[in-house]
């Protein structure tokens, strides 16, 4: 198997000779960032079944690892800058309840979840605003988890259940005073003090997931920045750099760039990562040159051997390695390194 620092080498190692070093986070005002989130995870006991974890009893993921697989292939991505620290991983022996009062115990899961559809999952949305604040809840003692993301203790939060078990936050949810849609749940909890994401992962699935309910938030908070006409798609003309950056060959024959979360640049359809067909691309300009684009001088063939064949997770880290992540302000007064705006969201206008 191909391991994923290989992979990350991609067209590098191929171009070593010829090629400048990839977009640096050296710079004035652009030093590494530590992102403080906790991890909630709703993984009980089984007492009707050995007494293992849910993730065991169906032969899941491991969350632990899980985590550490994603925090780790972020850091990678952005070139050093997003350094995830989890402050705290609480290991919960119980699931969250629902707004109207419903939670499941962890044997009535596992048949609920065995029986299905003989057996309807519980409909209605997981009580955020009590996940948060309530201290009924173990983790918020002696400090809420709003009290902490007010105080900046902590930035995100993490939340890891089984499917069905939680409902209503999707993949990224924001909670806060003034939150905003990034492909979830829009949560108004004052109590935090500040805007703040809760990723929604399930330990059914494994990272690559994880990386594209990242992926999406990319989308949703960049679309903002840049006010795209589709926030999960992009449109003609290209009159912005997001737009230059995700554009496809479907959209743009001849034109495509970098792609997006579920379109690789030559894509024919949602997740067609494994696309054979070679397109040109400019992908080489964002990884190298920016913010100087020399533009089409840099177009070459592509084709799926660029970002992992097909693997959700290694085109997912192909896809956020060329996020531009350089020091400065662009000229159109957007920075030039976008992982601020996709883990800072908080520090700058356009992104809160």
């Amino acid at each position: 198997m191909v391991t994923v620092i290989a992979l990350l080498a991609f067209s590098w190692q191929l171009q070593a000779a010829k090629a400048p070093t990839p977009m640096s986070i050296k710079g004035k005002g652009n030093a590494p960032k530590t992102i403080k989130a906790v991890v909630l995870c709703f993984d009980p006991y089984c007492p009707g079944h050995g007494n293992k974890r849910t993730h065991e009893v169906f032969g899941w993921y491991d969350p632990h690892k899980s985590i550490e697989t994603y925090v780790n292939d972020l850091k990678t991505a952005s070139g050093g800058w997003a350094k995830y620290k989890i402050v705290k991983f609480y290991d919960i022996n119980y699931y969250p309840y629902f707004e109207d009062g419903f939670r499941y115990d962890p044997d009535e899961y596992v048949e609920a979840w065995k029986n299905r559809p003989k057996t309807t999952m519980h409909k209605g949305m997981t009580d955020y605003k009590r996940l948060l604040c309530d201290k009924s809840y173990d983790f918020n003692n002696p400090k809420t988890i709003a009290e902490r993301i007010k105080s900046g203790e902590i930035d995100e939060v993490f939340t890891f259940a089984s499917p069905g078990s939680m409902d209503g936050g999707g993949e990224a949810a924001m909670v806060g005073p003034d939150p905003f849609f990034v492909n979830g749940g829009v949560f108004k909890i004052p109590e935090t003090g500040r805007n703040a994401v809760l990723m929604g992962f399930n330990y059914e699935r494994e990272v690559g997931c994880m990386l594209e309910d990242f992926c999406h938030r990319t989308e949703a908070i960049m679309s903002k920045v840049y006010k795209a006409k589709d926030m999960f798609y992009p449109t003609l003309p290209a009159d912005n750099n997001w737009e230059k950056f995700r554009m496809i060959d479907k959209v743009d024959p001849g034109n495509a760039a970098c792609g997006f979360c579920h379109y690789a640049p030559n894509s024919a359809h949602d997740y067609d990562w494994g696309n054979t067909t070679k397109v040109y691309s400019t992908c080489d300009d964002w990884l190298y040159n920016w913010p100087n684009l020399k533009g089409a001088v840099t177009k070459r063939l592509v084709d799926n051997a660029e970002w992992g064949g097909g693997d959700t997770r290694l085109h997912h880290i192909w896809w956020l390695s060329h996020i531009p992540r350089t020091a400065g302000v662009n000229p159109d007064g957007k920075q030039n390194n976008w992982w601020k705006y996709m883990c800072d969201f908080n520090s700058y206008p356009e992104s809160r």
